[in-house]
């Protein structure tokens, strides 16, 4: 795969009621197809890996994952999902939970796994947190986390699925 040199790390700070709070944007860059790459480390059970991953806006959920990166990070399973996909095909996917760190921030994640998906995705779920601006023809892009964020550390859906494994207990 080849990226181009261009990456941008960005420091916003917030002012909170405690005072200053700095956050450490994630890394993002461009690739040579035009693809907005995030670097993310996905956290599971037994191991943490990097990737530079899709960001997807048509993708609703958090993380869609290639299902050796689930078995070998170790996803916790929480169901199956019928998922409509962007041919308008509606599949039963399985869905895992785990974790997703973007920046300096660590995510409760929701991650669907496919057996044949060839990278891994970031979607709206975890990227309605931030702000991100770019510009394709310059190959720039900057990115900052948003102040109108609704849940900072745990996406909604990966709270609903784990209230949901709880009242199976």
């Amino acid at each position: 795969m080849n990226f181009f040199l261009f990456s941008l790390f960005f420091f916003p700070f917030f002012t909170l009621k405690s005072g200053v709070v700095r956050m450490v944007a994630p890394k993002i860059l461009i690739d040579a197809d035009g693809n907005l790459r995030i670097r993310v480390t996905l956290i599971g059970n037994c191991d943490e890996l990097e990737y530079e991953a899709i960001a997807d806006t048509g993708f609703s959920s958090d993380v869609a994952v290639p299902q050796d990166v689930a078995i070998t990070i170790g996803l916790t399973k929480a169901g199956v999902s019928n998922v409509m996909l962007a041919d308008g095909e509606v599949v039963s996917i399985p869905v895992y939970l785990g974790r997703c760190k973007l920046g300096d921030r660590i995510y409760d994640a929701s991650f669907l796994v496919f057996v044949d998906l060839p990278q891994v995705l970031i979607g709206m779920g975890l990227l309605s947190q931030y702000e991100i601006t770019f510009d394709v023809s310059s190959f720039s892009a900057e990115i900052r986390e948003s102040p109108n964020a609704t849940r900072p550390y745990e996406t909604s859906y990966a709270m609903f699925l784990r209230t949901l494994m709880r009242e199976e207990e």
